[in-house]
């Protein structure tokens, strides 16, 4: 059986699954905001861009258009076996209905239904666009969800500009050169360099959406909105430099009003995690270098992409051969998966084609897109913490820690919250499920990434409750100095006699002369003990030779209380008061 290259290989049925991830960020140096927020800041953009529409019943995500949200409510046989796939868990998570629907919520965009793609040789394609969703999750992480796939006979090719008149085409099937193509640059968000200002890598040529027939004005790059001047503009944002977007990507986000805080923000870089899947005449006739490349979603080639060392193992860590033996016309299934790609490829005339299929567009979809949504949940985790401690001063004042503080205790509500409502490691009693979840897992390496990020927020919580530690301690030092202070001054002034204050009876004053006396030594005593309070407080812990001159400021300001007590203010002398005692019987007696 002689091995065909990727040119000559007929595709009979092509789609690709475009997974984008997506963030909601407050925009400039606004604090983190909290998950229901930015929910409520995206379904707000939503309802005022008429062209998305949300899917009520999650379980017709796939149903066209005109048909979701219909009073026909009951559910297909592809909906009943997509939704008995899974474990309970995963079904509440996917398709329940949840308190104010904040776990996961589906929106359509209904104003696209085929794309038109410029090919090379030339050559052009129109494809169908049968999913184009809006995944928002409780997070408040987003991913777009699009699929292309050619029509029931697979003949959406010709040879040709893009313009040639439908007249004078003459349809054919795409070649798995053009798959490949197709695979490698219509899921790039950007370009990931410019080869030439008028030639960015991995461009292509002529990618726009159509509805009912016609191109849409809203996504036409001919109006130079993707060349050169206008993606660079991103790097001069005045917000700060951030990743620039196709045309055709940017014009569907629905925007956020002019008051608005938010933006949108990309999670990863210019490759959405894609799958695949391809029907062949004869899948045993395809060279090594088509698998390694399917695989890894890279282009058209001939020969292998990488050193022939490298991939000794790809067989072996890339391939599911549960349904592949080349020798068996019988058993030509192959799954191939790198982790932020899927690839599925099926025999042409295998009576189990169909369901393989809808098997990759429901079951396996769900899989991948839970994959994915770990993994941009994760990273968009970390990076909110990284930005959050970036912002502080984590050596400044208080009120900069508390600050901190908030942020990240909204960043560990999200962690908390991620871990025990979307975190699972496993999808389905399905050993097929369960190997391909754990294949697309130890690719994405979402383990370590869980556990880095788990970690960082157990190093972040102990770095907090330290300098908790720390505060309260100052604080109880502080209570101590203030008590001793009062302690002493309480002490003293009862040593001394409530005279200090407020003159006794022996004293032949004016009423309102004594309350003075009162009030001024009083005063003396308050002013004394407010002062050195203040001093204390902005002594160190460490700090104890301070304590000498305090010490001193405590015994004169005591000892002039005394000195006033007792000398400026002198009580009338003993032997008037006693002349007056006599004379009070003698008064009495007459």
């Amino acid at each position: 059986m002689d091995d065909l290259p990727t040119s000559e290989l007929q595709v009979h049925a092509y789609s690709l699954i475009m997974m984008w991830p997506l963030s909601v960020r407050p925009q400039g140096d606004k604090n983190n905001s909290t998950s229901s927020e930015i929910i409520r800041a995206i379904k707000q953009a939503l309802d005022n861009d008429q062209r998305w529409k949300r899917i009520e019943n999650k379980l017709h995500h796939l149903r066209p258009t005109g048909a979701i949200n219909t009073p026909n409510d009951a559910p297909s046989t592809d909906e009943y076996a997509e939704f008995v796939y899974f474990y309970p868990f995963v079904q509440q998570f996917l398709f329940g209905k949840t308190p104010r629907e904040q776990t996961l919520s589906i929106y359509r965009f209904t104003g696209v239904d085929e794309i038109e793609v410029e090919l090379n040789k030339p050559s052009a394609a129109i494809l169908e666009v049968p999913r184009l969703n809006l995944y928002v999750f409780g997070t408040g992480d987003v991913m777009l969800v699009s699929e292309v796939t050619t029509t029931e006979d697979g003949k959406d090719a010709w040879d040709g500009e893009i313009t040639t008149p439908p007249c004078q085409r003459v349809r054919r099937r795409l070649t798995l050169s053009e798959v490949l193509q197709l695979n490698e640059t219509l899921r790039r968000s950007y370009p990931p360099y410019f080869e030439a200002q008028d030639k960015p890598g991995y461009g292509i040529k002529h990618a726009v959406w159509r509805h009912k027939g016609k191109p849409t004005e809203w996504s036409m790059p001919e109006k130079g909105e993707d060349d050169w001047a206008a993606l660079s503009q991103a790097l001069s944002d005045k917000g700060g430099a951030r990743n620039p977007l196709y045309l055709r990507w940017r014009a569907l986000l629905p925007q956020f009003s002019s008051n608005s805080p938010y933006q949108w923000r990309q999670v990863q870089d210019d490759r959405m995690p894609a799958m695949t899947s391809v029907v062949l005449e004869d899948p045993a006739k395809l060279k090594e270098g088509g698998w390694v490349r399917l695989a890894n979603f890279d282009g058209p080639g001939e020969g292998l992409p990488y050193a022939k060392k490298f991939l000794e193992t790809f067989e072996a860590d890339c391939c599911y051969d549960r349904f592949w033996d080349p020798e068996d016309s019988k058993k030509q299934t192959r799954y191939l998966t790198t982790g932020f790609g899927f690839a599925q490829v099926l025999k042409k005339g295998d009576s189990n084609w169909n369901l393989w299929h809808r098997h990759y567009r429901t079951l396996y979809f769900q899989m991948a897109l839970i994959s994915h949504f770990h993994q941009a949940v994760l990273q968009n985790l970390s990076d909110q913490m990284a930005l959050v401690a970036q912002k502080a001063d984590l050596e400044g004042e208080h009120q900069e820690l508390l600050i901190y503080r908030k942020n990240i205790k909204q960043i560990m509500a999200q962690i908390i919250q991620f871990t025990q409502t979307y975190w699972f490691t496993d999808v389905s009693n399905q050993i097929q499920a369960r190997e391909l979840f754990a294949l697309l897992r130890k690719h994405l390496g979402l383990e370590a990434l869980f556990a880095q990020v788990t970690a960082e927020g157990r190093e972040t919580n102990a770095f907090l409750n330290r300098l908790e530690d720390e505060r309260t301690a100052k604080a109880t030092e502080n209570f101590n100095r203030i008590a001793m202070i009062g302690t002493v001054l309480g002490v003293t002034v009862g040593a001394m006699g409530m005279n200090m204050l407020i003159p006794g009876q022996e004293y032949d004053w004016h009423v309102l002369y004594a309350w003075a006396h009162g009030g001024f030594i009083l005063g003396i005593t308050v002013t004394a003990m407010i002062l050195m309070t203040w001093a204390l407080r902005k002594l160190p812990l460490n700090a104890s030779r301070a304590w000498i001159p305090l010490g001193f400021a405590v015994v004169f300001t005591l000892g002039m209380g005394i000195f006033i007590n007792n000398q400026i203010i002198q009580p009338k002398d003993e032997k008037s008061c006693i002349c007056e005692e006599a004379t009070i019987p003698e008064k009495a007696q007459r």
